[in-house]
């Protein structure tokens, strides 16, 4: 699943992040951490 459920502060803002300008760190979380 993905990290949404941790605050849901953060949960907009990353939203609201991901919507407008996707952050590097961001898209690390996304994808598959070996």
């Amino acid at each position: 699943m993905l990290p949404f459920s941790m605050k849901p502060s953060d949960n907009k803002k990353r939203s609201s992040r991901l919507i407008a300008e996707p952050s590097e760190l961001d898209q690390e979380n996304f994808l598959p951490t070996k």
